[in-house]
């Protein structure tokens, strides 16, 4: 602590990422529209992470936060969703001919990954404003990362070919509240990343960046009872996904 309102913080510790138990389980989900076989993979071993971090930090008054900060994590056996094969024809093809031609999408532990990155944080009560508008607040976070890892092999690969890693995510908000009524309205941008892998890269499936815009109302109607209201995706912003190049969608 360098003052009563500016301090920093550093961290590290290692972690365990285990497969949620629902990729466990020996199922298959076919995908009619876009002729798909997902199936599970039982063998799937967890993801091992060692992390640092530090954050500076500094204090508003009365209540209220500004920081920055850096991460770095070195991941092992970090779990990836990928296409392995076609599901062939006939009565013998393992699926009592069905699913002819359908892809083959399953879940391994694809390799190596190191992920550095920078974020951004701010937060403010406005009490002091006159009248109703003390109960606003702000806030604000951006975070930026950049990766580096393999999918078992000798290859590096960049950021934006590491599967299910975000290089740009940011919120910001506004609250309010005032006697029985409060409000939020929260807008979330995700990046563009990379959602299913392929040794074919011009079969790598992308997920284009968007904000979404979430609202939620509120109304305390005594000490034991409240009614609320959630949209999520106020503007109906919709998920757009293209193969390699932004102009395939």
């Amino acid at each position: 602590r360098f003052t009563n309102r500016l301090q920093a913080r550093a961290s590290w510790s290692n972690s365990v990422g285990r497969p949620p138990m629902a990729t466990l389980l020996p199922l298959e989900t076919a995908n009619v529209n876009q002729e798909t076989l997902t199936i599970n993979n039982p063998a799937l071993k967890p993801q091992l992470s060692e992390n640092w971090d530090a954050m500076l930090e500094y204090y508003f008054e009365p209540v209220g936060q500004l920081s920055a900060g850096f991460f770095r994590k070195d991941i092992k056996d970090f779990i990836v969703r990928s296409p392995f094969g076609t599901v062939g024809v006939g009565a013998d093809n393992g699926y009592n001919g069905d699913y002819a031609g359908y892809t083959l999408i399953s879940q391994f532990n694809g390799g190596n990954a190191v992920i550095e990155g920078w974020e951004l944080n701010y937060s403010q009560q406005l009490s002091f404003l006159p009248g109703a508008l003390r109960g606003l607040g702000v806030f604000a976070n951006y975070t930026r990362l950049t990766t580096e890892g393999n999918y078992g092999g000798e290859a590096s690969l960049g950021t934006n070919e590491v599967a299910d890693f975000v290089p740009e995510t940011a919120n910001a908000g506004v609250t309010f509240s005032h006697r029985r009524i409060s409000a939020r309205l929260n807008s979330n941008y995700t990046g563009t990343f990379l959602d299913t892998y392929n040794v074919d890269r011009s079969r790598l499936l992308y997920r284009k960046g968007r904000w979404i815009h979430n609202l939620n109302l509120s109304y305390r109607i005594n000490s034991f009872l409240s009614l609320s209201c959630d949209i999520v995706n106020v503007l109906n912003e919709p998920q757009q996904l293209y193969r390699y190049l932004p102009s395939r969608q």
